[in-house]
């Protein structure tokens, strides 16, 4: 048996292989620990036979004689066969590509390592072996001999490594910037190692002892830095598969051509179709009424109400579509997320019902006081004091408020409950001198002015509900406006094919925060300046938005504010009665659709 003292290169190198096991040992030991985490277990499988390679190395240093040393560096080929197919499940698992890792598909890749693993326990001579010197302290090898199976395991196991590193490359410029940094830390990890080997294998480098254990030592301790700076096993890029996965939403992907590329589990329970056909399905094929908004180049979003298969009933969803952009901003995809909110939906017109009965049973009662009150002033007219005629009118005008709260109410109720609302070209200059008519009592009391263009562009809408706008902006302008209020009406034409409707005041304006709270339920801005609930603005958004348009508000403090509504533009109301309001009509807006 040759002995050479021990050097400084052996301490390092027994040292360095100690240290590479230990820490692939404790990561190992941790992805075991977060198995639950995606890509943990195949994290754990690709560090463990990192750690058996290191590791028949460091029994190989105290192995009792030389002989059982040469036998513990053979058999570390065990590792080395493996330690491709760990590699390529990995980085699969990791960039997402469970679909790669059936066992039909990993079963052929395990054939190379067991041809290898058998003969290296039958004739090592054919694989590998290795000469082994003692230092006095520990058996280190001196050199090591190729057998001619060695080269047709190796062109497999880089053959396979290459392939993997080339998987994890092209999913590298599909990920975030943070994914990527990750991405290139795997990168790293599995470069260094594998080109060590191929430097020991070639003969390039030739210092006692197997440098690829070096590697591996550097590959741990990037990846554990990766692992613990950036939790790597816990929010790898392939979190994003297992939230999109287990989300209750629904989430498909599709191309520049619009052929589905991704779905969830959950956008294939709502759309049972063969995964087959389902992938490379026209995303608007498949759901026609998306049409519009997959159409548009900003996100957008809807309601809407979609049988989602042919056995079951109609479901309402929120959609929300997002399109995808590359980095030069080109438009490569669209996403869209489908929430089911059909529950949502119901309970909110049982309330809305419930809302709808109770505003009928009040308004029954507050009627009988206000006529009683009424009969009794009419009674007492002659005889009553000053006094009580001013209770009677303080009465009276509680009464009537009471009755318009519950109007509103009821609008606010019924116009979520109408599903599909009848529209048509609107005469808005007809629109406009009616709602003026009802609140002229309000502008000669106020001493406003209110000036209007001679003609209006054609909009579609429901003219009693547009009326019921008209009447809540001009009145807020005239309560909320300057001494004396100045009010200025007027229109615009979009380029979108809409028309913008816009009401503007000479009032003390708004700022941002109170800009904020416009269009909520109940929310005064003002609420010692001038009487009401709150709820006029939000049941204009109602309003408007279940007539496919949008509310705008522009204010500046000190320079008043610009309340509009935008609606679809139409041709010119030439249709008898197009625009213009019927007797009946008007009683209904007036008592808001009760």
């Amino acid at each position: 048996m040759h002995v050479q003292s021990s050097t400084s290169w052996d301490i390092v190198y027994v040292a360095t292989t100690y240290a590479s096991t230990a820490v692939g040992l404790a990561l190992a030991v941790h992805a075991l620990r977060h198995r639950d985490t995606r890509a943990a277990l195949s994290f754990f499988a690709m560090t463990l036979i990192a750690t058996l390679w290191s590791g028949m190395i460091v029994l190989s240093t105290i192995a009792p004689t030389i002989e059982q040393a040469a036998a513990w560096l053979d058999r570390k080929v065990i590792a080395v066969a493996l330690a491709p197919v760990g590699i390529f499940a990995f980085i699969c698992d990791y960039a997402g590509l469970q679909r790669w890792l059936t066992p039909r598909r990993l079963a052929p890749l395990l054939v190379m390592p067991a041809l290898t693993i058998t003969l290296v326990l039958v004739d090592p001579d054919l694989v590998l072996t290795h000469d082994v010197r003692s230092t006095g302290r520990f058996f280190l090898e001196e050199r090591f001999t190729l057998g001619p199976w060695f080269w047709v395991q190796a062109s497999y196991s880089y053959g396979l490594t290459v392939i993997s590193l080339f998987v994890l490359i092209v999913r590298l410029s599909q990920w975030f910037d943070r994914h990527r940094f990750q991405g290139l830390l795997i990168v790293a990890g599995l470069v260094i190692p594998t080109a060590l080997n191929v430097l020991r294998v070639l003969g390039a480098l030739r210092p006692p002892g197997d440098l690829t254990v070096l590697g591996f030592c550097v590959t741990a301790l990037i990846w554990g830095w990766a692992l613990f700076r950036f939790r790597l096993v816990e929010i790898m890029p392939v979190a994003f598969s297992k939230l999109i996965e287990e989300m209750k939403d629904g989430v498909a992907v599709s191309d520049a051509n619009g052929h589905i590329v991704y779905r969830n589990a959950a956008f294939q329970e709502m759309f049972p179709i063969p995964t087959d056909r389902l992938e490379g399905e026209v995303l608007s094929s498949l759901l026609p009424q998306l049409q519009n908004l997959l159409e548009r180049e900003e996100a957008a979003q809807a309601e809407l109400e979609l049988a989602a298969n042919e056995n079951e009933s109609t479901r309402t969803f929120d959609v929300n579509a997002s399109p995808i952009h590359d980095q030069t901003g080109s438009r490569v995809g669209q996403c869209i997320v489908l929430r089911d909110i059909s529950e949502r939906v119901r309970l909110t017109r049982d309330l809305d019902a419930y809302a709808h009965a109770v505003a009928h049973d009040l308004k029954n009662p507050i009627g009988v006081v206000s006529g009683y009150i009424d009969l009794l002033g009419a009674d007492t007219e002659s005889s009553i004091s000053e006094e009580g005629h001013h209770f009677l009118a303080q009465a009276t005008q509680g009464c009537a408020k009471s009755t318009q709260i519950v109007n509103e109410l009821l609008l606010l109720a019924s116009v979520r409950n109408v599903q599909d609302i009848s529209t048509r070209a609107l005469d808005t200059s007809k629109i406009v001198n009616d709602v003026q008519l009802r609140l002229q009592e309000e502008i000669r009391r106020s001493g406003a002015t209110v000036a209007s263009p001679d003609r209006w562009p054609a909009a579609s809408g429901h003219a009693p509900w547009v009326e019921e706008v008209w009447a809540n902006y001009l009145s807020n302008a005239i309560k909320y406006g300057g001494t004396p209020p100045i009010v200025e009406l007027g229109s615009q034409p979009l380029p979108d094919g809409r028309v913008h409707f816009w009401v503007r005041d000479n009032g003390s304006g708004l700022n941002a925060e109170q800009v904020q709270k416009l269009f909520r339920e109940f929310s005064r801005l003002h609420p010692g300046k001038a009487e009401g609930n709150g709820l006029g603005l939000s049941i204009v958004k109602r309003v408007v938005e279940k007539l496919s348009g949008e509310v705008t508000v522009e204010s500046t403090p000190g320079a008043g504010s610009t309340f509009g509504f935008i609606l679809p533009a139409a041709a010119d109301p030439d249709e008898e009665g197009a625009g213009s309001l019927s007797r009946h009509e008007r009683q209904l807006a007036t008592q808001l659709f009760a």
